[in-house]
């Protein structure tokens, strides 16, 4: 739980969810998580979730003094059996 933090292993993560994405879709993790950055009022908050110090599931979340808003997950497949999207909403 923390500032985001962008690096190749999360890249991938989000790489492969991009064929489950309707819209609201950016050709990379960092230009989701950079995009309207300029009048920014709220901050962004990554959680990351390992399984034997392999990254599982990833989803950021924004807040400011009144409200918050999910943003994204995403999950590494093999692992939908444990419901990572509850599972990191539940902790936002």
């Amino acid at each position: 739980l923390g500032p985001p933090s962008i690096d190749e292993t999360k890249e991938r993560l989000y790489t492969r969810h991009l064929d489950r994405f309707k819209s609201f879709v950016h050709n990379s993790l960092a230009d989701l998580i950079n995009t309207g950055l300029e009048d920014i009022t709220f901050e962004t908050t990554e959680i990351c979730v390992y399984k034997d110090n392999k990254l599982v599931a990833l989803s950021y979340f924004d807040s400011s003094d009144t409200s918050a808003a999910s943003i994204l997950c995403v999950y590494d497949r093999a692992f939908n059996a444990y419901s990572l999207g509850i599972f990191t909403m539940l902790l936002e």
